[in-house]
């Protein structure tokens, strides 16, 4: 569980991509196998039936074939992705970061979006398996690229990142992440946050446009 569970209040009725996320995942398992809403499930079984869609959405993991086809092509050559990453706040207005397995240090639950994904379905999935948590994108806080974003992965592959950054409101606590790049998740204050792998502005996670969480009742 990360730290305590904390839920945040559903998204403003006026977030057009919010809702727009929320009902198209409604959409996709309600025509799918489980025919129930999964926003009437109880906690449980509600994070099992998203975590099995995203599963059976991409069986294959197509963006990691995607990618080594790419990278069987180009080698190590620098490619651009476009991905996405999300702003997540506790109670106290404090930035969920992730911490990499791989040494890389700190940085923003974040990924590629994948071939036929939207960003929304990007962030949603990323932050479910990097995290545990189920989001809604309630807005975006900016979009990200150039120089300053490329990055070199330890095994010598150059990627340059052109980033939607999505302020996101938690919707359920899964409890576990299940992406082997994640050694552990803590939220920071502005004033004690570490380097990060990409150069985000600062401002930007803390600024009164990021969606700040509160604590539902009873968790």
């Amino acid at each position: 569980m990360l730290q305590q569970a904390i839920v945040a209040a559903p998204p403003q009725a006026g977030s057009t991509i919010a809702r727009r996320a929320v009902e198209e995942t409604d959409a996709r398992i309600d025509v799918g196998r489980d025919h129930a809403s999964w926003r009437h499930l109880p906690n449980s079984s509600r994070c099992s039936t998203l975590a099995r869609y995203l599963m059976e959405s991409a069986p294959m993991s197509p963006m990691r074939s995607y990618l080594a086809e790419l990278r069987g092509l180009i080698g190590n050559r620098l490619l651009l992705l476009p991905s996405v990453a999300a702003v997540i706040h506790d109670h106290a207005g404090n930035l969920l970061l992730q911490e990499k397995s791989s040494g890389e240090g700190w940085s923003l639950p974040a990924g590629a979006i994948e071939p036929g994904e939207t960003p929304q379905e990007a962030v949603i999935r990323e932050v479910v398996e990097e995290t545990g948590l189920t989001v809604v994108p309630a807005t975006i806080l900016g979009v990200f690229g150039g120089r300053e974003f490329r990055y070199t992965y330890p095994n010598g592959d150059h990627v340059e990142y052109i980033v939607t950054l999505f302020g996101c409101r938690i919707v359920d606590d899964c409890g576990e992440w299940t992406d082997s790049e994640t050694r552990s998740l803590r939220y920071f204050g502005p004033d004690e946050m570490p380097p990060l792998a990409l150069p985000y502005p600062v401002s930007t996670f803390f600024s009164q446009g990021s969606n700040r969480l509160v604590r539902s009742p009873g968790r």
